[in-house]
């Protein structure tokens, strides 16, 4: 909205209850009035499907939509289902606007969830666009847990975190560990612990999680954009894989595997956005990826068991391969390490 409004594009967003804004900070404008001025529209399915208002607003866009855009495709499904049942119904908007091209982005749409797509969103014989998503820049490891209680086994992982933090402090490479929200506050009471009378001003950790303060959040992602930020270690939630743009994160660690492959993609594609070096650590235990936990998708399953090549499992839960630019050896993955025989390896 910022960079639109910069450009001089009038710009507008719908929220859940169809009320409409440009800014978070603004105020409510009146609806009708925007909707007629705006040349584009950011909205939630719900501000088009469940509001009062919502069949008049797409009343009096008709014969104006010059292209309807879904951003972050893949959550159709998924969300569809339980979460936000209003993205199911997605696809009503086509009886609404039969003639105008639809447009679905994702950055990690698995070949099952390409497959279903056309039928979830109504498209006929759709043009699909697609490159290799292979983070070749990302060194990929997979862990197994230690035993012990769950706190235990989480205490493990982030204690190490923080000691290396107060041991580099500012050399500390720029750390995303994703956590389950529950252990998210054992970890900033560590953290302060080692860090005492510390505040947000200066502090080298942080953390970030849904229904956060929202000043608390801009304060956070301002400093998190800068090449050299300030917070180093960042606790989080999967609240940061979408839209979550830092050129200078180079460490991803996953505390648990995400449900699916899909979601593990996008966060680890939160690092080495400059090219740079980076890494996505993946810790597990069996019970992380039982069968009958709800949501648990197959692929997250075979690429923590895996016993071949990361890289290719990872890539084949979206139909490539690696490719001859990818890397090999010990700059692969912790599988490939193992029996790598360059000179640094050996």
């Amino acid at each position: 909205m910022k960079k639109l409004q910069e450009k001089n594009v009038n710009a507008i967003y719908l929220n859940m209850d169809g009320t409409c804004r440009r800014s978070e900070y603004d105020e409510d404008e009146d609806e009708e009035d925007a909707v007629d001025e705006a040349e584009i529209i950011f909205c939630h399915p719900e501000a088009l499907l469940c509001c009062k208002s919502g069949s008049d607003t797409l009343t009096s866009l008709s014969g104006r939509v010059g292209v309807i855009c879904i951003d972050e495709c893949h959550k159709i499904e998924e969300w569809g289902k339980e979460f936000r049942k209003s993205f199911s119904d997605i696809h009503m908007l086509r009886s609404f606007f039969p003639c105008v091209p639809m447009l679905c982005l994702s950055g990690s749409l698995t070949s099952e969830l390409m497959k279903n797509l056309p039928t979830l969103l109504g498209l006929k014989k759709p043009k699909i666009i697609s490159r290799n998503p292979d983070v070749r820049n990302v060194f990929l490891e997979v862990r197994l847990k230690e035993k012990g209680s769950a706190q235990e086994i989480y205490e493990e992982i982030f204690i190490k975190e923080i000691m290396s933090l107060k041991s580099l402090k500012t050399l500390y490479p720029v750390t995303l560990l994703f956590l389950p929200l529950q252990y998210m506050s054992y970890a900033m009471r560590y953290a302060f612990k080692m860090f005492p009378d510390v505040k947000l001003s200066d502090s080298l950790f942080c953390a970030l999680f849904s229904n956060q303060d929202a000043d608390v959040v801009n304060t956070i992602l301002s400093d998190l954009k800068k090449e050299s930020p300030q917070f180093r270690l960042v606790f989080t939630t999967s609240v940061i894989g979408m839209g979550f743009d830092s050129p200078s994160v180079s460490r991803i660690i996953h505390a648990k595997p995400p449900r699916s492959m899909t979601s593990y993609l996008q966060e680890i594609g939160r690092a080495g956005r400059r090219g740079q070096d980076a890494s996505a650590t993946l810790y597990f235990n069996k019970s992380d990826i039982a069968s009958n936990l709800p949501g648990i998708e197959t692929d997250i399953v075979q690429y923590c068991m895996s016993e071949t090549c990361l890289r290719s499992n990872l890539l084949k839960a979206f139909c490539y391969e690696k490719s001859e630019s990818s890397p090999v050896g010990c700059k692969c993955c912790s599988i490939c390490k193992r029996s790598c025989d360059c000179l640094s390896c050996k």
